[in-house]
């Protein structure tokens, strides 16, 4: 590790919504372009050194994609893995996601399947709901499955140039155009 690594995508599960009280199980990071592939199980095993070398890959990464990450999954690390601020300030300020795009610019969300979906993309395997289930089962392998498979997702829609934004609560939907290289975005209405 050590090695800037282009854009890693990465996502969460964990068995609530509260960062609190709740805990993550598995974390997925993702970079076909350099062969990153990886699922970590914060439950069970060398737990200390999953999230060393997970969060060692946030921080080797020119620029972190998650969808939702800035509100939830990074929030989550942090307060679960006591990150401490000159670790954590550094991946927010390369961060990309388009969730946080839809609530800043337009003051609305997306989820990711209706982003998905607009976009003519197949859709996530399950729902966050069900991940929860498979980590108080102990079903890691479906759990660890379903967290690669919406990393996977993720990085499907930010390497788009072009993406449809169906947002919630407006009366029309916005096309996003992304530059995947600068990341700059510029916006249009349909």
């Amino acid at each position: 590790m050590g090695k800037l690594v282009g854009m890693l995508e990465f996502d969460i599960e964990c068995t609530g919504l509260d960062r609190f009280k709740d805990h993550v199980t598995v974390a997925s990071v993702y970079n076909p372009d350099v062969g990153i592939e990886r699922n970590f199980n914060f439950c069970v095993g060398d737990v200390e050194g999953a999230k060393r070398e997970f969060m060692q890959h946030l921080d080797d990464a020119e620029i972190i994609c998650a969808f939702n990450g800035v509100r939830f999954d990074l929030p989550f690390i942090i307060q679960q893995f006591g990150v401490p601020p000159q670790r954590w300030q550094l991946w927010f300020v390369k961060i990309f996601d388009y969730f946080e795009v839809c609530k800043t610019v337009f003051g609305s969300s997306c989820g990711l399947n209706k982003l998905l979906q607009a976009n003519g993309e197949e859709v996530k395997t399950s729902s966050g709901l069900q991940a929860v289930e498979w980590a108080k089962e102990g079903k890691w392998l479906d759990l660890e499955d379903y967290c690669m498979m919406d990393t996977k997702l993720t990085h499907k829609i930010s390497m788009r140039g072009e993406v449809v934004l169906p947002l919630t609560g407006k009366a029309h939907m916005m096309r996003c155009y992304h530059d995947a290289m600068t990341h700059s975005l510029s916006f249009e209405a349909l």
